[in-house]
């Protein structure tokens, strides 16, 4: 009976592995886990949009005391400030195109926050809406555009705003309708 020995190569490149895997293993950790703690304090550190905290804020126009609710009511959403549950249509026009009433324009009120905003239906398929409140100024709070049937606009405080809401029929014809406002502060 004879033996034969054969070299382990692969016994020796194993261990080799093992040897550089244990050495790398705890300084790739150490990396990941700075990098984690600097990024993390990059994220705390930096400061909060004021548009996000009063989103992230648990008070909505709803909620707040009468003195607030300009501050959290103006250019607010109705919906995610708590005032479309018990709003009320105070106007309503056709949209016409024509003597076809292609659409309905509203403005609404909630009687717990004391604010108003605009409401359209298109009764056209597949049409785009917008609507526009000049009260909001001219940025991003005071026109929208929706390729959905229904749009709304964000609210204002204690003043009825003057409302106008258009179908996009094509390219170049938007038909609108339009709701003048009343200021009750006045």
């Amino acid at each position: 009976m004879s033996t034969t020995c054969v070299p382990s190569i692969s016994l020796s490149f194993r261990s080799r592995a093992s040897r550089w895997t244990r050495l790398l293993l705890p300084g790739l950790l150490f990396v990941v886990t700075v990098s984690l703690l600097f990024l993390g304090s990059l994220l705390f550190l930096t400061p909060t949009p004021p548009s996000f905290a009063r989103a992230a804020s648990f008070e909505t126009c709803a909620t707040v005391p009468p003195r607030e609710k300009p501050t959290f009511c103006n250019g607010a959403d109705p919906i995610q400030g708590g005032c479309a549950s018990d709003a009320e249509t105070v106007t309503e026009e056709p949209i016409l195109d024509g003597s076809e009433q292609i659409g309905l324009a509203q403005m609404r009120h909630s009687p717990s926050c004391n604010t108003y905003w605009g409401r359209g239906f298109s009764f056209l398929s597949g049409k785009s809406m917008t609507v526009f409140i000049p009260e909001l100024g001219t940025g991003g709070n005071a026109s929208f555009l929706s390729t959905t049937p229904e749009i709304y606009s964000n609210m204002i405080y204690a003043t009825i705003p003057t409302v106008t809401i258009g179908i996009i029929i094509g390219p170049t014809r938007v038909v609108l309708a339009t709701i003048p406002g009343v200021n009750l502060r006045a």
